[in-house]
């Protein structure tokens, strides 16, 4: 279990940016969901069981899915004890086990198997929780140990800029899909992005430069003063919005066979001619490592 389910020791306090992200706010759906028991009992409120259905809404219930998409490329390709890979498997297994207790009383038997085949959590950090059944366990707290995260993260930017850089990126998935098609490209790893951007826009993703790709599953994302786009050609321009303009180019890299990405790098290693420069390091370097992405 050292490397394939969650980190060995935690608390380690190297979550990546998306992945802490992501935990802190299923920690506020724990603590809803503590609020509502805590007044379920003060006032002896009954709830009858089972519910004929539940139904979960928030503003922000997208991003799941914008996250499992992003983390793929760090499962597949990264170092099995890279720190980025396991940040990835933790913040998981900590939805997990929110989500599998919120789950309890509505889907007994499916929340109890389920918890029968989660691995074991470290006991240096949560010494209470107990591996019979999930109904002998309370909410896993882990409000103390993400505000040390996050006074220690000195890489971290604020959430208002991470929400900034989801709705940019499903802003450019429409462009990637009606450049798809087009028959321009099949898959958004066929694409190289440029951004032309000014302002605290330019300043955000200057941040993430060389992690760009990542975010927007492309082979490659680059940055460009705004500026720059008067000398691009309109037609080939797109107007994301006021302060950034974005060019969207069919990659004329050769594809690495690992991790999908066209890289200009593939085909100049005699002994891996298949491969990135990126997945080479990842097989016998010292691996890549991740800040935010």
């Amino acid at each position: 279990m050292k490397n394939s389910v969650h980190l060995q020791n935690i608390p380690d306090l190297s979550f990546i940016k998306s992945d802490q992200d992501l935990v802190k706010n299923m920690d506020l759906v724990r603590n809803i969901c503590s609020i509502a028991l805590f007044i379920r009992d003060k006032y002896k409120l009954r709830v009858r069981l089972p519910l004929a259905n539940l139904k979960i809404i928030g503003n922000r219930s997208e991003e799941i899915i914008d996250y499992l998409d992003i983390i793929k490329d760090r499962q597949y390709t990264l170092q099995a004890d890279s720190i980025a890979r396991r940040s990835a498997q933790t913040a998981m297994y900590y939805i997990l086990h929110v989500l599998v207790r919120i789950l309890s009383p509505i889907l007994s038997f499916t929340a109890d198997e389920i918890w029968d085949f989660m691995p074991d959590f470290n006991p240096e950090f949560s010494s209470d929780i107990t591996k019979n059944t999930v109904f002998c366990n309370n909410w896993l707290d882990l409000s103390d140990y993400l505000q040390g995260v996050e006074n220690s993260n000195k890489n971290s930017f604020s959430d208002d800029n991470w929400l900034k850089l989801i709705e940019l990126r499903e802003n450019i998935n429409v462009n990637l899909e009606k450049t798809r098609n087009c028959g321009k490209i099949g898959s958004a790893l066929e694409a190289d992005l440029i951004f032309y951007a000014k302002g605290d826009l330019f300043n955000l993703l200057k941040q993430l430069e060389s992690e760009l790709r990542f975010v927007f599953i492309t082979s490659d994302a680059k940055l460009e003063e705004y500026a720059k786009s008067s000398s691009v050609a309109d037609n080939e321009l797109i107007k994301l919005n006021d302060d950034c303009n974005l060019v969207i180019k069919v990659s004329e890299s050769l594809k690495c066979v690992r991790c999908w990405q066209h890289r200009d790098s593939v085909g100049k290693d005699e002994k891996h001619s298949k491969l990135c420069d990126r997945c080479i390091e990842n097989i016998e370097g010292s691996g890549e490592k991740r800040l935010y992405v």
